[in-house]
């Protein structure tokens, strides 16, 4: 009998135990908290984009990032094979959305996000490049900024303008954007009786070795497109043009603190604002798939005004023409 009473005792106990033990367990599980991923090459500490998207992001939309995370994921650019795996781990976690600041970046999480909302910003054109597809309604939720640059030649028009005796012109850019506008460029230069020399670098010590070479100095003047390559060294390329003391004409804005001599581009200052409030859309319940893809709605002209380069300046014409005069 005392053993009956002991065994229904220490069941007791142990029941009591099981039960607060699991209690306690329950109460210390962190919940899981929603996340938005931005898919980005370098960390959140060194990423300007990243940084200035948070920013936008809180004062846009300030009560957002209190109910979700905003998380960094670096993909290593050198391995497409790494790119892709660290996307694959990244949709396995279960994001709400996908934040993919470039081209390359969506069509590689479009491939592997069937069913994540995707919200990208591009310098393709994403209906060329195949971001996304002709109709009012896309097949999976995307949408976007679209900063696709179709304003090379027009840049070549712009230098000829400005100073009339070039001839023989240099442009430095990466491998992708020489892949994709090179050849086209070559062509069209001939209307403006230019050459071009096409001058393929991946990194700064290739931008370093490049721009020191002899014969890169015999050059009239450059052109420095809106490839990764200037928007991650923009300048230090800009100091090898001050060295050469030519005429040059840049597709990034951002060059001109840099202390660019022109500069012609579509105004992408809407970009960060129009992703924060696509993020913002897309969380609230708005189907990705129906948003349509907003672009650039002006293009600038910014020159920096009496800069004596090569013996000569900008010509007044083009001058006058000038939206952002620095």
């Amino acid at each position: 009998m005392k053993k009956r009473h002991l065994a229904q005792s220490l069941g007791l106990t142990f029941w009591v135990l099981a039960v607060l033990l699991g209690m306690k367990s329950d109460g210390q599980a962190p919940a899981l908290r929603p996340f938005i991923a931005y898919i980005g090459v370098f960390s959140a500490q060194t990423d300007p984009v990243f940084q200035r998207f948070t920013r936008t992001l809180q004062q846009r939309h300030p009560a957002l990032l209190e109910q979700v995370e905003l998380r960094y994921v670096g993909v290593p650019i050198e391995s497409l094979e790494g790119i892709l795996s660290r996307i694959k781990e990244t949709v396995a976690d279960g994001p709400r959305l996908l934040v993919t600041p470039t081209g390359s970046a969506t069509k590689y999480a479009k491939g592997l996000a069937t069913h994540t909302p995707i919200v990208f910003a591009s310098r393709d054109e994403p209906l060329e490049s195949g971001l996304i597809v002709p109709g009012v309604r896309q097949p999976q939720p995307i949408t976007g900024v679209s900063q696709a640059d179709d304003l090379h030649i027009k840049r070549l028009e712009l230098l000829q303008q400005a100073f009339p005796s070039v001839r023989d012109l240099g442009v430095l850019a990466d491998l992708a954007w020489v892949r994709r506008y090179g050849q086209a460029l070559q062509m069209a230069a001939t209307a403006f009786d230019m050459q071009v020399r096409l001058i393929v670098v991946e990194d700064p010590q290739q931008i370093d070795e490049a721009m020191l070479k002899t014969e890169v100095a015999q050059l009239d003047a450059w052109y420095i497109p809106a490839s990764f390559l200037d928007i991650r060294w923009g300048e230090q390329i800009a100091a090898h043009l001050r060295r050469l003391d030519k005429p040059a004409i840049h597709g990034y804005l951002r060059d001109m603190e840099f202390g660019a001599l022109m500069v012609y581009a579509h105004d992408t200052g809407f970009v960060l604002e129009a992703l924060s409030d696509l993020v913002k859309r897309v969380l609230d319940g708005e189907d990705a798939a129906q948003i349509p893809v907003e672009h650039p709605k002006r293009v600038l002209l910014a020159v920096r005004a009496g800069q004596v380069v090569d013996g000569q300046t900008l010509s007044a014409a083009v001058l006058r023409r000038a939206d952002l005069v620095y």
